[in-house]
């Protein structure tokens, strides 16, 4: 599929997700606190008198949003099209605090539309692996970033079994069989959810054993754990064009390659309302023998420095 092309998919299936996550408030929360100048291991005034640019906005600017609670100076928020406007500039209007602080840009992370060394901070999350060329786009951000400034690369990591699940095996699935496909766009919602648990729960045989009572507290519980930020989840691992998935020594050597002067990794525990919170440690864990089992790599969140 030629970049572009790429492009405007990923930007399609995004521009649908990211509206919904807005109508989702755990969604909301979560990805407007996935910065913390504590994880990323920075002053607390880190982010004070910094100009920054959000690549890959996207049509809910969480990242935007966060880098504006953390005291950045301006943000400019970019992202393919002006589409995302219609749903990011109500959300940034909204709040008096960040007036004159934030503007929106059109453009992509493989030929960004900036001059050299333009910002102090530059955040790519969950852009990289989408795109026709990863190691181009590590150049461009390197390229706008000043010398001594920083970036924060958020790319997925390989291996493990619910990587391959949902990033090999679903997306293989999705991509060739049309049932499957026409279920995952037209079907899943929490509704369908709980009904196939409800369908479940009727149909339990009940020998009146405790391991009855077990299941059926275990079936509730899942009930409750399934919501509308886990769909949408699951929504974007499935539905993206492309998810590359890699390893850190292939990572940094493209950090090298890209003219970066040093990284190092951070990690983080998500927050969640779901059933992602029973597994949230793993994300922050990476190293655990239960993260390399389930995730691999993990994901794979840099902080970079540009050459001084």
């Amino acid at each position: 599929m030629a970049a572009k092309e790429l492009e405007r998919q990923t930007r399609q299936v995004f521009d649908r997700i990211h509206r919904q996550h807005l109508e989702t408030p755990q969604s909301v929360e979560r990805f407007r606190s996935l910065i913390s100048t504590q994880n990323l291991r920075v002053p607390s005034d880190f982010f004070h008198d910094k100009l920054c640019v959000d690549v890959g906005a996207g049509s809910s600017g969480c990242g935007t949003v966060n880098l504006l609670q953390l005291g950045a100076r301006h943000v400019v928020a970019l992202e393919l099209d002006c589409s995302f406007a219609e749903s990011l500039r109500p959300v940034l209007d909204a709040e008096p605090e960040y007036a004159g602080r934030w503007s929106l840009r059109t453009g992509s992370v493989l030929d960004l539309p900036f001059a050299d060394n333009s910002f102090d901070f530059v955040l790519c999350q969950g852009v990289l692996h989408h795109t026709a060329d990863e190691q181009r786009g590590l150049s461009e951000i390197c390229r706008v970033t000043r010398a001594g400034g920083n970036a924060l690369i958020t790319v997925g990591g390989g291996g493990g079994i619910a990587t391959r699940l949902f990033k090999g095996l679903l997306r293989d699935e999705y991509q060739n069989d049309p049932f499957f496909h026409e279920f995952i766009d037209n079907r899943l919602s929490v509704e369908w959810v709980q009904t196939q648990i409800g369908f479940l729960r009727d149909n339990l045989e009940d020998d009146g054993s405790p391991r009855h009572h077990d299941a059926l507290q275990l079936l509730d519980a899942l009930e409750r754990l399934v919501d509308r930020d886990f769909i949408l989840s699951v929504l974007d691992r499935i539905q993206a064009p492309k998810y590359a998935t890699y390893t850190t020594q292939q990572l940094e050597e493209m950090f090298a390659t890209a003219g970066f002067s040093s990284w190092y990794r951070v990690s983080r525990r998500p927050k969640y309302d779901n059933i992602r919170r029973i597994f949230s440690i793993l994300y922050e864990k990476h190293d655990h023998d239960l993260a390399r089992l389930l995730y691999g790599e993990g994901g794979l969140n840099y902080v970079l420095q540009a050459r001084a």
